[in-house]
């Protein structure tokens, strides 16, 4: 029928052609998930996965005699054991990974939450620093407007005296500048903010403090500010710096990022062997996994598994995954024309 190029739907429990759909790119594998441990259908169509049979474990569910269950069970070829042991390992790594999906996902939420809560609390913090320069700028220019007229009195009753005159001009030139820098505060909407770290001799915001000044010093990730007659030392992160606005270009938006086609893994040929060489143990161990799997699906009888000589731990790594795998019929170090003691040959149960 492939050869024809007709186009075909296939219900089968036969082992070689859910091979041939597993290896060759004309054909393409498809099941309905099953829920083995509550042995029943979710109804979830899942593409290059062959199905497995559950009329065994259903019939001792539903009561058949164990003594029926065990000769059927016996009539089932090697390969169809362990095909049917390799569906089950792949139904649990499934598993494994949904559960790890939804983890993930549960906690992208917990974590969106807390983002959120944070850029509240900073912005009522915000609000509350405005609302508290706001009310000590009130009080600033209550208090010059009281001495403002404490010292004209002051002034109406010494005029006379040149020498008090003098000084009492001097003062009033001094509380004029001050109340003029009460008076004339930069609102939110003159202050701008430069983007980066600051640097000695930039004047700055702490907001936390509702104060600003200049830095002083920078040492690592803390800075020296003076503002006024008082010197802080705070963190670097605390310190936003000012700058007068000037006309500049609106940041553009970062661009949105394209949805990207979602496809399969494509169809590739299974290599009858695998290096291993300069692997971790546990990169080692996962890799052969994989590839015994794969290869037993596309049939290879006899594989080749090149790991070095070495210090011989990736040797005996090999040797331990083999020795236990259910699909590794047996296996032996390689031959001089094989890489000698450097790689492992490995017998499949394919066709056995």
């Amino acid at each position: 029928l492939a050869a024809r190029g007709a186009f075909c739907a296939a219900s089968t429990h036969l082992e070689p052609l859910k091979g041939f759909a597993a290896t060759d790119p004309r054909a393409r594998n498809a099941s309905v998930e099953f829920d083995a441990e509550r042995l029943e259908p979710t109804f979830r169509l899942v593409y290059d996965r062959p199905g497995q049979s559950y009329a065994l474990a259903i019939g001792a569910r539903l009561g058949l005699p164990p003594a029926l269950i065990a000769t059927a069970q016996a009539h089932r070829t090697t390969q169809g054991r362990a095909l049917q042991a390799l569906l089950a390992r792949l139904d649990a790594r499934d598993r494994q990974d949904a559960e790890r999906a939804a983890l993930m996902e549960r906690r992208e939420v917990e974590t969106a939450g807390l983002l959120t809560r944070a850029q509240e609390e900073r912005e009522a913090a915000r609000a509350k620093a405005r609302e508290t320069v706001a009310r000590a700028r009130t009080d600033a220019a209550r208090l010059l407007s009281d001495v403002r007229r404490a010292v004209n009195e002051e002034w109406e009753r010494l005029k006379e005296s040149d020498r008090t005159r003098e000084h009492l001009e001097r003062s009033r030139k001094r509380l004029l500048a001050e109340s003029q820098r009460v008076s004339d505060p930069l609102t939110e909407e003159d202050v701008g903010y430069r983007a980066g770290p600051p640097a000695p001799g930039d004047h700055v915001q702490i907001a936390h403090l509702a104060l600003t000044g200049e830095v002083m010093t920078v040492e690592g990730a803390s800075a020296t500010v003076r503002a006024g007659a008082l010197t802080v030392k705070v963190p670097l992160q605390a310190l936003r710096v000012i700058e007068r606005p000037s006309v500049a270009a609106a940041p553009s938006r970062a661009a949105v990022p394209s949805r990207r086609d979602v496809r399969g893994p494509e169809k590739a040929g299974v290599a009858p062997e695998i290096r291993l060489i300069g692997r971790t143990s546990d990169e080692a161990r996962d890799l052969l996994e994989k590839y015994l799997d794969d290869a037993f699906l596309a049939g290879l009888p006899t594989v080749r598994i090149v790991h070095g000589k070495g210090t011989g731990t990736l040797r005996r790594v090999v040797h331990e995954l083999l020795a236990a795998h259910p699909l590794v019929a047996e296996h032996r170090p390689g031959a001089p024309r094989e890489g000698g003691d450097g790689a492992t040959v490995a017998q499949l149960t394919v066709g056995t």
